[in-house]
């Protein structure tokens, strides 16, 4: 194997297999890169058994072959130079890096211990504006759970009906849905569930690339994205999602139009006096006054008042504040309606020009 390779190209493609790259653990391997010199240029692949990313990167190819080699170590040598171009050697056991001003020997292994990626067989494809999948799985992956006990929660449903596509998270306290308009029908309906880790790289991978569309290859147990000269795999989380739909208010007891800015800083500051797990922020919304309130113990308590607009029912409800917090986090508008449907039911946050997103937060019970 022998080949000469741009070093900012060379930087970029691993630093694109990097989101696969487990730094330590029970298997050194994974810590490793697999590197492919073909005549169509260097392929880079990294896995971590859930994810495998591969990559091309354009490189002048004297030699045929493939290494695999420590990621951190050739990470380290091409962040730290200047020179332009690198030239790459395998040499038995040993691999050589030279440019202008350094050279390095680093040890490979046998490339037949690299894991090999998944192949997706039987699979439907899709493709999928940029833009659109970005602007959705950037709204819902504040909400699914942490605790990967209860799988489904731990991902982001992905479906796709025939004039609208979905992507949905939550962790049963609350809950992110957007609904994205499709120009062109579906073919056919298709809901799955993809890993949160799979989508978090998905939008740092996204968000490199210049092309508008991307693919989406969807087997059984798999799936697969091709972005320009990247593919990421990964395994779809099994079982079925719960059917969320159903409780999300159709109706409203109590409606607040707030600047979305006024909002957040209070609870900011609310959450920082409630020192509980909970981060518990009481609303209690009278005829002309909207009144925010924490408290501890240990801390102190504080109070806000809001200026907005209140239309219905007056009501004294607690909630998660900074589970609130995330929601007007992802919302891009600076006004948004906070509909509140009683005080053991769900509340519902949007902006007010944009009724496509969902953000629904539970209330907390009295304990």
């Amino acid at each position: 194997m022998k080949l000469t390779v741009l070093t900012q190209n060379l930087k970029e493609g691993l630093e694109t297999v990097s989101f696969s790259i487990i730094a330590s653990g029970t298997l050194p391997i994974l810590s490793y890169v697999l590197m492919k010199a073909k005549a169509s240029g260097l392929e880079i692949i990294g896995t971590n058994l859930e994810i495998g990313i591969t990559t091309k990167v354009r490189a002048k190819v004297d030699k045929e072959g493939e290494v695999v080699i420590p990621f951190k170590l050739l990470m380290e040598f091409v962040n730290n130079i200047n020179d332009e171009k690198i030239e790459i050697e395998k040499v038995e056991q040993e691999v050589k890096l030279k440019t202008n001003h350094y050279k390095a020997q680093i040890l490979s292994v046998n490339a037949e211990e690299f894991p090999l990626l998944p192949q997706i067989n039987n699979y439907k494809e899709i493709k999928i504006k940029k833009d659109d999948f970005i602007n959705g799985a950037q709204k819902v992956v504040v909400a699914p759970a942490m605790d990967e006990t209860r799988p489904a929660l731990a991902g982001v449903l992905f479906w796709l009906k025939k004039n609208e596509m979905s992507l949905v998270g939550t962790d049963s306290s609350r809950l992110a849905e957007l609904k994205i308009d499709q120009e062109k029908k579906n073919i056919e309906e298709t809901k799955v569930i993809l890993p949160l880790k799979v989508v978090q790289v998905l939008l740092r991978i996204l968000s490199k690339s210049l092309e508008k569309e991307f693919v989406i290859q969807i087997s059984e147990n798999q799936v697969k994205f091709k972005i320009d000269d990247s593919i990421l795999v990964g395994r779809l989380i099994e079982g079925d999602y719960p059917d969320y739909e159903q409780i999300i208010p159709q109706s409203y007891k109590t409606r607040l139009l707030l600047n979305k800015n006024e909002l957040s800083k209070a609870l900011k500051i609310l959450t920082s006096f409630s020192q509980e797990i909970n981060k518990e922020v009481v609303i209690e919304v009278g005829k002309k006054e909207i009144k925010l309130t924490a408290n501890s113990p240990q801390v102190g308590a504080n109070e806000a008042v809001l200026e907005g607009k209140i239309e219905g029912d007056t009501i004294k409800i607690k909630f998660n504040g900074s589970f609130i917090n995330d929601g007007l986090g992802v919302i891009d508008e600076s006004e948004i309606t906070l509909d509140l449907t009683g005080e053991l039911s769900p509340a519902i946050l949007r902006g007010v020009k944009n009724e496509k997103f969902t953000y629904l937060v539970m209330p907390l019970k009295e304990e």
